[in-house]
């Protein structure tokens, strides 16, 4: 009987063990479904994710071509920029000659101006000269006018004179 109350007790202790395993096992189980399901969670999370790798990548891709097409125009502009300042340097140098020529320009028309004021105050004086003299003339050829006038009224009166002395003569000699 002792016996079997040991087998009893044995099986009893091995059921017990037997059905805590079972529920460490159900407990297992329940735990690797979770598992499972995150794991498929996390699986539709790392593909998302590799997808958003995939994009980020595609754009940091479209990104480094941007860039690099960048600066492959800002190397443009700043060749086009060296050469924008080579023209504007070339254009001072330029500008700089054509002050200078200019400069001894107005200098050459200040002296011809100077010139042309003298040789016209010359000419002024000349014309007040000249003008001078007209009226001199004028009043010359008035006297002449004048003159003409009185010799021709002498004339007749010397004429008249020489009749006069021819009738006398003639009178004496008659």
């Amino acid at each position: 009987n002792r016996m079997s109350n040991q087998l009893y007790e044995k099986h009893d202790k091995a059921s017990n063990e037997l059905n805590q395993r079972a529920h460490q096992l159900e407990l297992l189980h329940d735990q690797l479904l979770k598992l499972i399901a995150k794991v498929g969670v996390d699986k539709q999370r790392y593909e998302i994710h590799t997808t958003e790798i995939g994009n980020l990548n595609s754009k940091l891709d479209t990104y480094k071509n941007e860039m690099q097409q960048k600066e492959t125009e800002l190397q443009s502009l700043a060749d086009l920029n060296g050469e924008i300042k080579s023209l504007c340097n070339e254009l001072q140098t330029t500008i700089s000659a054509q002050d200078q020529e200019r400069n001894e320009l107005e200098k050459e028309c200040n002296n011809l101006k100077a010139t042309v004021d003298e040789q016209c105050n010359k000419i002024k004086v000349k014309q007040e000269e000249c003008n001078s003299i007209v009226y001199q003339n004028k009043n010359l050829e008035r006297r002449i006018v004048e003159l003409q006038s009185q010799a021709k009224h002498i004339e007749v009166k010397k004429e008249d004179i020489n009749r006069q002395e021819e009738r006398l003569r003639e009178d004496r000699d008659d």
